[in-house]
């Protein structure tokens, strides 16, 4: 009994500290992303990783994709920058601004932005999270009414979830 008692004590504590939350993608540092209902994580491949980096607009800034989300009615591309800073990543984004840019807006931590692509709507967010963590989200869409509902600062930033 006495042996028992720790044991059981320890697989108590293991299980309460994983994260066992089938609707959040861990991240980083306690840092998870909420999942919508209806979308679902797939496996990344080459066509996925391609798309990836297709949406971006820079090529010399490392945003390795993390994580992929598909849901009948668009998809979501996580991917976590690093050897950069948010200031950088602001500035290559102005610099890149075309006729393709719906809209774009920054502030000291993050920046959103639309593209029109094809028949595609492409809105990405970065945000900062903690002292230099930067955290990549586009979301791509055919609808201009699902883009502009869910993909926007807002519902964007409600999915970031920093459990510090």
């Amino acid at each position: 009994m006495s042996k028992t008692l720790p044991l059981l004590l320890y697989i108590l504590f293991i299980t309460a500290c994983s994260n066992n939350n089938k609707n959040e993608i861990p991240l980083f540092n306690n840092i998870v992303i909420k999942k919508a209902t209806g979308e679902q994580e797939k496996p990344i491949n080459e066509l996925i990783s391609n798309t990836h980096k297709e949406n971006l607009s820079y090529k010399n800034i490392q945003v390795p994709l993390y994580k992929y989300l598909s849901h009948k009615d668009y998809k979501i591309f996580i991917g976590l920058p690093y050897h950069t800073t948010i200031k950088e990543m602001i500035s290559k984004e102005i610099q890149n601004k075309t006729d393709k840019t719906v809209y774009f807006e920054q502030d000291s931590i993050s920046f959103i932005k639309q593209d029109k692509q094809g028949d595609n709507y492409a809105t990405t967010y970065v945000t900062k999270i903690g002292d230099n963590s930067i955290i990549y989200l586009c979301g791509v869409s055919k609808s201009k009414k699902t883009t502009d509902s869910i993909f926007n600062k807002l519902e964007f930033s409600k999915r970031i979830i920093n459990n510090n």
